[in-house]
């Protein structure tokens, strides 16, 4: 019997953006197509391997634009909504 595949839902991919931060993950995507090992990223950024792994697991298949992209759509989110309070 095969297992259904998981999708994210629309709701859990706007909560992950919102806990994001671009500006790491970006800093990843780049070091680690550099050719620095995980632990080398992780000893430069402050955090661990495993949390580096992780990072560029879910980005490593995007562009530096995209990246560029995603982080300046949420940031214009932020300040619309903090502008409309």
């Amino acid at each position: 019997m095969k297992k259904p595949k998981y999708t994210m839902s629309e709701k859990r991919k706007q909560l992950d953006e919102s806990k994001a931060d671009f500006d790491r993950r970006i800093e990843i995507f780049m070091l680690m197509n550099q050719g620095w090992k995980s632990k080398q990223v992780a000893e430069k950024i402050g955090t661990t391997r495993q949390n580096v792994e992780n990072t560029y697991k879910k980005i490593k298949n995007q562009t530096i634009d995209e990246l560029t992209e995603l982080r300046n759509k949420y940031q214009s989110k932020l300040l619309l909504a903090e502008s409309n309070k």
